[in-house]
């Protein structure tokens, strides 16, 4: 068992937002010192050295009390933010375990079949002019959230459908092959030289412009 280090004093004071030392501690003096702020705004003589001292031996009290409470309130603020990211990554991994439930390996790469057999004849002839295969894979463990991607290599190209986090938008199998063909074609745009803004114009990018172009679905027929 690997035991935690002791945070020292001076990690401690490192680790200090003074900023926030200083706020506390200007309502601690307020508190404190009230009375006397009271009794001298009523023409009360408070400047009597008895007063000082009080005021001498309570000044570095008010300033360790504010120091303890900025510590506190920082390291609850720290035990939420760790709480709330766990509680982010339950969620996450939950979705991730029913999309993979649901979304078996077969089911998806019907789905991907049903996409590839729709796109446009031109489309598919541009694709093996370029050498662009269509592949599929569970998750890209370096973009968690990317439904596809687009990738170039010195003597071929591919398209990679990302089944888990395609299913985790999908939320069903309903509208599974709506979301498989709306990332099949905005890859297939990247693989014919569009850019993110390009395809921002349709209703195919990931954050389409307001009066996107809709772009026709996969399943549609064309009148």
């Amino acid at each position: 068992m690997v035991r935690k280090r002791r945070a020292t004093l001076r990690d401690r004071l490192a680790a200090t937002v003074w900023f926030d030392v200083v706020g506390i501690a200007l309502v601690l003096a307020t508190v404190v010192y009230t009375p006397l702020l009271y009794a001298w705004t009523h023409d009360v003589d408070v400047w009597q050295g008895w007063v000082i001292d009080i005021v001498g031996l309570t000044l570095p009290l008010v300033l360790l009390g504010a120091w303890l409470l900025a510590a506190h309130f920082g390291n609850v603020a720290e035990e939420l933010a760790a709480r709330r990211r766990r509680a982010e990554h339950d969620a996450r991994a939950a979705e991730l375990a029913r999309a993979t439930a649901w979304c078996t390996p077969d089911l998806f790469a019907a789905a991907v079949d049903r996409a590839i057999a729709a796109l446009p004849a031109d489309y598919v002839r541009e694709l093996e002019t370029r050498n662009v295969g269509i592949t599929t894979d569970d998750i890209d463990a370096e973009r968690p959230y990317a439904l596809g991607l687009y990738r170039r290599f010195p003597d071929r190209a591919e398209i990679v459908l990302f089944r888990i986090t395609i299913a985790l938008y999908a939320r069903s199998p309903a509208y599974l092959d709506a979301q498989v063909a709306d990332t099949l074609l905005h890859e297939v745009g990247h693989a014919f030289g569009m850019t993110e803004a390009d395809l921002n114009r349709y209703s195919i990018g990931n954050q389409p412009v307001d009066g996107a172009i809709r772009v026709r679905s996969l399943d549609d027929r064309a009148s």
